[in-house]
């Protein structure tokens, strides 16, 4: 989990700078909310991810073979299933708006079914 313990501190540090794309957007309410971000980030921190009994999708937005892969390597420890990780349309933000939501929709269904 070092990956992710280095990912978790980047978080902290782009809060607070103000650096993170969302919390530009706020304007005024930036403090308010960097300060939210910053209790979420380190309960995230503070947790200790137990393996769970079952297979896992998880949608990638924007991402290559690469991100799929490292995706799938960083996380595949917390399931004792399958995990399927794919590739989806969009950003962060964006991948349950439309126009991207209705491919997510339609991968999901067929893994589902």
């Amino acid at each position: 989990m070092p990956t992710l313990l280095a990912q978790g501190l980047r978080y902290q540090a782009q809060a607070a700078l103000g650096r993170r794309p969302d919390i530009q957007r706020m304007g005024d309410g930036q403090r308010v909310y960097r300060r939210a971000f910053q209790r979420s980030v380190r309960a995230m921190l503070r947790h200790v991810p137990r393996p769970v009994a079952c297979d896992a999708i998880v949608f990638k937005a924007g991402a290559d073979e690469a991100a799929v892969e490292r995706v799938r390597e960083r996380i595949g420890a917390l399931y004792e299933g399958t995990v399927d990780v794919r590739q989806a349309p969009g950003t962060h933000f964006s991948i349950l708006n439309d126009p991207h939501v209705g491919e997510v929709a339609e991968q999901l269904g067929a893994r589902l079914a």
